[in-house]
């Protein structure tokens, strides 16, 4: 084994100090022990300091430590510098170890400050936008209110599990369990696209977590009601109350008419209706399974889309809007002020409007497996592999029917005449 080179450094020693034909050439200093001079074969030099700390002796753990290049640090700081490490480590500290660790602290820092609770939902809300999700909004307004409200703007890393079950919790014994279900879905879903995903996290801490199982009670318990035939003439009457505006009014009638869900039915445009309003064509970015669905309009129905105003020449505006650009929002107060001019007297939900078309189908003798595909409801997975029939003609003499249904109990002791729009009628005179 070749014994370590050693010398007085100068200045001069270093200048004159031949670089290795490979390899590296140290020689050590003999004024301060542990600093010495490094050579590469490039002939770059630079100051280096060697030492064992946590120990005494061979038995403490070897380190080296650069100062800095020759050209750009004295020899007089070099051996300070290395008195100072020396100094350091008499008194018992490793500071190569402290230097790695102050690292450490201020790359974590750093990232606490950049992936708090909202930045994070912020770079959510963009993925999901990417990905055209539907309910976006929806998810992220439950997330802001409910997940960062709870747990407060804190590192997404930090949060844990019994937090986020606390916040659930809470909105239960609010007596809001829609609410407390969503976030318990919309929390799973956001911790696991930050851990699979992301990668800012290292696993999903509602992973596993489950809703308590419902008590016999719970079971026994149905949620919603499908409306008797007189809540419903109420509901339908009330739409062209003066105190109702008269879009959401519109809007409401088309619930009830064709069965479709409430957020889908808001989302209508008007390219998704075929020029005569014959179909209207739920597309598989909004409808709640991702499959199109095909909806029959009767002829009621196809008069609610031509009294919201002819065809403009933009088809991608919504057909129920209050400002001409936006589909109708503002879904509370609307509802309010529709209950209060129905005076029905059991508590109702647009859902609810839902079952009673489904229901209602179930009452006109519609079979059970046509009535669930007007709701877009799949059949099972080999009925749905093998049966592509969408029996459109069916679904259309049902809907229909059910469109009869409705103009009879809405017209019943009045001389009022079906409101029916031409089967015909092309929305060729446009407007801008």
């Amino acid at each position: 084994m070749t014994a370590p080179e050693r010398a007085r450094l100068t200045r001069e020693r270093i200048r004159k100090l031949a670089p290795p034909a490979g390899g590296e050439r140290t020689v050590w200093d003999t004024e301060v022990p542990g600093l010495g001079v490094r050579c590469r074969p490039s002939g770059v030099k630079s100051y280096v300091v060697v030492f064992r700390a946590s120990g005494r002796g061979r038995a403490g753990t070897p380190r080296r430590v650069t100062l800095g290049n020759v050209g750009a640090l004295p020899l007089a700081d070099a051996r300070a510098a290395a008195m100072e490490l020396r100094a350091q480590v008499l008194a018992g500290r490793d500071p190569v170890e402290e230097r790695r660790q102050a690292r450490a602290q201020a790359v974590q820092q750093v990232s606490r400050e950049q992936n708090t609770l909202s930045a994070v939902l912020a770079r959510y809300a963009a993925d999901q936008q990417r990905r055209n999700v539907v309910d976006r909004a929806g998810v992220q307004s439950a997330l802001q209110r409910h997940l960062l409200g709870a747990v407060g703007d804190v590192p997404v890393a930090e949060i844990e599990r019994s937090q986020v079950i606390a916040a659930i919790e809470a909105l239960e014994a609010a007596g809001k369990p829609g609410a407390a279900k969503a976030l318990r879905g919309h929390a799973s879903t956001f911790f696991k696209w930050a851990s699979d995903r992301a990668g800012l996290i290292p696993s999903n801490p509602l992973a596993g977590y489950r809703a308590a199982r419902a008590t016999r009670a719970q079971r026994i318990e149905q949620t919603g009601r499908a409306l008797s035939d007189d809540e419903l003439r109420r509901i339908w009457h009330a739409c062209e109350h003066p105190t109702v505006n008269a879009m959401f009014g519109r809007y409401v009638r088309m619930l009830i008419l064709t069965g479709q869900r409430r957020t889908e039915t808001a989302a209508m445009t008007w390219e998704n209706l075929d020029r005569s309003a014959l179909w209207w064509t739920i597309p598989p970015g909004i409808s709640k399974n991702g499959i199109a669905h095909e909806v029959p309009l009767p002829p009621e129905a196809r008069a609610l889309v031509l009294s919201s105003g002819p065809r403009p020449l933009l088809s991608s505006l919504p057909v129920f809007t209050t400002n001409g650009a936006a589909p109708i929002s503002g879904f509370s107060k609307l509802l309010a002020k529709l209950r209060a001019a129905a005076r029905v007297a059991e508590p109702w939900t647009p859902h609810d409007l839902r079952r009673t078309f489904r229901s209602g189908l179930t009452r006109l003798g519609v079979e059970s497996d046509l009535a669930e595909i007007m709701l877009n409801h799949r059949p099972g997975t080999l009925r749905s592999v093998y049966d592509r029939d969408p029996r459109l003609n069916a679904r259309r003499e049902a809907g229909e029917a059910w469109a009869e249904h409705v103009a009879t109990l809405v017209t019943a002791g009045e001389n009022v005449h079906r409101a029916v729009a031409p089967v015909t009628c092309d929305y060729g005179a446009t407007s801008a």
